[in-house]
This record gives C-alpha cells, structure tokens and sequence, in this order.
C-alpha cells in the first residue's frame, strides 16, 4: 500500500491506497527524511486507520533536526541506508 499526502478526490478518494491490512504489523519505507514530516503524517494516517508500524525505513537521512530523530521517538525500530554525510565523505 501506499500513503497519499491526502485523499483525491477522484480514483479510489483514499489516503491510504492498495492493499492495506490493519491487522497486521507494518514498515514505512521513504526515500529521503528531511524534518520528518511526511513520514510522521503518513504514520499518523496508518495509525489513524487501525494500523501499527513496527520499523520505518529510509533510504537516505540528510541528517537535518528533528528528522530521524522525531521517526525514533515515535517507533524504536528506524533506520536509515546511509546518511547525508557518509555520501559527502565518499564524494570527496
């Protein structure tokens, strides 16, 4: 499934589209965090639909405040691929 940042008003009229189940435990995956906003909100649309997230997942954290930080406080289990500054270091 996958979380909208709101609901259209045409297709399916769903925030949360595609094949969610809220019995079972789940894991957001985002591309990059930056304050942590759209992934806190796409949490609070999974959580406001019945649903539990057990890890968050991130491909990139750019390592701004309160960023990852603020996805910790909320599921223990988040992590993220590499961090802004690693690829910086390996860029040169």
């Amino acid at each position: 499934f996958f979380v909208r940042k709101q609901a259209k008003e045409h297709g399916t009229a769903r925030q949360i589209d595609g094949r969610f189940d809220a019995a079972v435990a789940h894991a957001l995956v985002e591309d990059v965090v930056t304050t942590g906003g759209s992934t806190l909100a796409a949490l609070d649309a999974v959580e406001g639909a019945g649903g539990r997230v057990e890890t968050i997942v991130t491909v990139v954290d750019r390592e701004e405040p309160p960023g990852i930080d603020a996805l910790r406080a909320r599921v223990a289990d988040t992590s993220a691929l590499v961090t802004r500054s690693r690829i910086v270091a390996a860029a040169g």
